[in-house]
């Protein structure tokens, strides 16, 4: 189905045009509180997808998976659900959306590695990325290209902060190509092996902000 301008702007007049909303403050409690914030993150998306249009929507929560041999582990499987796939010109975008704010800056594949740069929602989208390549659906030809993206929802009321998984320098968009994938392969590979190593300790991070949110904090929690 391909989106439109006019499409997107039905449903943001829809949402608007809500009663509830009118609901004195202290009438919000739980759920409806949940509801208001979900509602507002929902609109931030549609106004964002509507400076996109046209764009073709092809699927959401769509499975993936795959295997991956590691030296000295064996075979590791993967899967995963991508939030959304959508089609802009030539290019397949493989969206995940995040409640929150999200680095979306791509400097190398060393960066989307390295513990202390936050980068694990662009670990993901590119995880996506390749599994989805692995499954090669029939909308994925060798005319189309792969671009991770992803959708800060909370971020993306501010137009300055709302932004595809980019090149730092902001000229290209970050392409998910064969060369990509294999500085992918290789980070992912090293990395699964770091945690395979009995020589290598698990440490807290530090950044302490990130224990707030965590299963495992009263576990390590020092």
């Amino acid at each position: 189905q391909t989106v439109m301008e006019a499409d997107i702007q039905s449903i943001l007049n829809a949402l608007t045009n809500e009663k509830w909303e009118e609901l004195p403050i202290d009438a919000i409690r739980n759920d409806c509180l949940a509801l208001y914030v979900v509602k507002n993150y929902v609109r931030n998306i549609l106004e964002y997808d509507k400076r996109q249009t046209p764009f073709t929507y092809l699927d959401s929560e769509q499975k993936v998976q795959g295997e991956l041999h590691v030296p000295q582990i064996g075979i590791v499987p993967f899967y995963g659900f991508i939030d959304r796939i959508d089609k802009q010109g030539n290019t397949l975008r493989v969206i995940d959306y995040k409640t929150g704010k999200a680095q979306v800056e791509y400097r190398d594949m060393e960066h989307v590695f390295h513990r202390t740069d936050n980068q694990d929602k662009a670990l993901q989208t590119l995880l996506y990325c390749w599994l989805l390549n692995q499954k090669k659906p029939s909308y994925l030809d060798n005319s189309t290209c792969l671009a991770p993206h992803i959708y800060p929802a909370r971020g993306m009321s501010k137009i300055e902060e709302v932004n595809t998984l980019i090149h730092e320098n902001g000229e290209t968009e970050f392409v998910f190509d064969s060369k990509t994938e294999a500085e992918f392969l290789e980070g992912l590979s090293t990395l699964l092996q770091e945690i395979h190593n009995a020589d290598i300790p698990f440490i807290p991070t530090e950044q302490t902000q990130r224990c707030q949110s965590c299963a495992f904090f009263a576990l390590c929690k020092g």
